[in-house]
């Protein structure tokens, strides 16, 4: 029904689908992109939100990023409640950051991404927040968050490569060159 663009079939669908599994998450996910399909962004949020919760995959992250683009205001609110209510879960602060990413906030996105990256060092992360200090052409925070992603994962080709890319652009074509070798040397 949802692939037919029959929404409400698909909503109707997904409530029975909830009602025998609450804790499956992706009953909540694929609910949420009827909603979606229905400009009823303030249900698909409930929804987004429900799935985050409850294991937060893939399908969900790229849901709620696809909301950010309509629907930023909502979304970041009830995230907020999240993190208000588990201030000990750090994955709000992460969504957080993610969905201000999407919506290229990135001094908001940043300051998630560091109170995330306080909680739980991770490479990904700290990948994600050089990410934005890049998009803002700020490299010398770049190259500082993209070494702490490299110092947790060496073997990350997209790692280095972006190391080389911030030294490229921070007017080091030479250091970005003998970076982007020591990855081709180590394969």
């Amino acid at each position: 029904a949802n692939a037919e663009k029959r929404y409400t079939d698909a909503i109707e669908q997904f409530n029975y689908v909830i009602k025998l599994a609450p804790d499956y998450s992706s009953g909540y996910s694929f609910r949420a992109e009827s909603y979606v399909g229905l400009k009823q962004y303030d249900k698909a949020i409930d929804d987004i939100v429900k799935a985050l919760d409850i294991n937060g995959d893939t399908n969900t992250l790229g849901l709620m990023l696809q909301v950010a683009d309509s629907a930023s205001v909502p979304l970041v609110a009830k995230l907020k409640v999240q993190a208000a209510k588990a201030p000990n879960n750090a994955k709000w602060l992460y969504f957080l950051g993610r969905v201000y990413d999407q919506t290229n906030a990135y001094k908001e996105a940043i300051k998630y991404f560091k109170s995330y990256y306080e909680k739980d060092p991770d490479a990904a992360v700290a990948y994600s927040m050089s990410l934005c200090y890049g998009n803002m052409s700020d490299f010398s925070a770049a190259l500082k968050s993209i070494d702490k992603a490299i110092a947790q994962d060496s073997t990350d080709y997209d790692y280095v490569m972006l190391k080389a890319d911030f030294l490229y652009e921070s007017g080091n074509p030479k250091e970005a060159i003998a970076e982007s070798s020591k990855y081709i040397r180590h394969k």
